[in-house]
C-alpha cells in the first residue's frame, strides 16, 4: 500500500495511528506527502462543512430554528464593526490633543484597520458624560455579511436560551 493509501485509510477506517505504517516513515519525501495528504483532507472536510453550514443557515433563516442530533441550529445575521474614520476617533480618544504627526504614529502601530472594544469605548463615552450608542454611531459602522452564519447552540449549556432548551429533536422555533 501506497502513503496516500494509509493515510487514507486510517482517516476513513478511524484505525490508530501508533499501529500504523505510517510509524515506520522516516524520509522527509514520505512524511511531506503524508502531510500534503492530510491538508488536502482538512481542506476538503473543511470545504464540506462550510457548504452544510450555508445551507443549514439558509434553511433555519427561512422555516426557523430546529433541534437535530441533540444541537439546536439557528440562524445569526453576521456582521463586522469598522471605524469610519480612524483619524477623528483617535483625536476624540484623545480629547485633541495631539499632533498630525502623533495620530500618524499611532496609526501606524495600531494599524489602518484598528476597531476599538466595544465596552471600553462605551466606558470612556460614560465616563465623559456621553450616550454610548451615540458615541458608537458616530465613529462606528456594521459592515453586514452576505453569507448567513449558522448558529450552532449545546442546549444543555449553561447559556444556551430558554427557547432552545425546551425543544425537542425534530423540532422547529414557532
Amino acid at each position: 500500500m501506497n502513503i496516500k493509501d494509509t493515510v487514507y485509510d486510517i482517516a476513513k477506517n478511524d484505525h490508530e495511528l501508533e499501529n500504523s505504517e505510517l510509524q515506520e516513515l522516516n524520509k522527509i519525501d514520505d512524511l511531506v506527502i503524508c502531510r500534503s495528504v492530510a491538508d488536502y483532507g482538512n481542506y476538503k472536510t473543511r470545504t464540506i462543512r462550510e457548504f452544510a453550514d450555508t445551507r443549514i443557515a439558509l434553511d433555519v433563516e427561512e422555516k426557523g430554528a430546529v433541534k437535530m442530533q441533540g444541537k439546536v441550529f439557528n440562524f445569526s445575521k453576521g456582521y463586522k464593526t469598522k471605524v469610519q474614520n480612524l483619524d477623528n476617533l483617535i483625536q476624540w480618544m484623545t480629547e485633541r490633543n495631539l499632533t498630525e504627526d502623533v495620530i500618524k504614529d499611532i496609526k501606524a502601530i495600531i494599524g489602518e484597520t484598528f476597531t476599538p472594544k466595544l465596552r471600553g469605548l462605551d466606558a470612556v463615552a460614560t465616563r465623559r458624560g456621553m450616550n454610548p450608542t451615540t458615541v458608537r454611531d458616530t465613529f462606528l459602522v456594521k459592515e453586514w455579511d452576505d453569507k448567513p452564519k449558522l448558529q450552532v447552540i449545546d442546549p444543555e449549556g449553561n447559556y444556551a436560551p430558554v427557547w432552545a432548551k425546551k425543544l425537542a429533536d425534530g423540532q422547529r422555533r414557532d
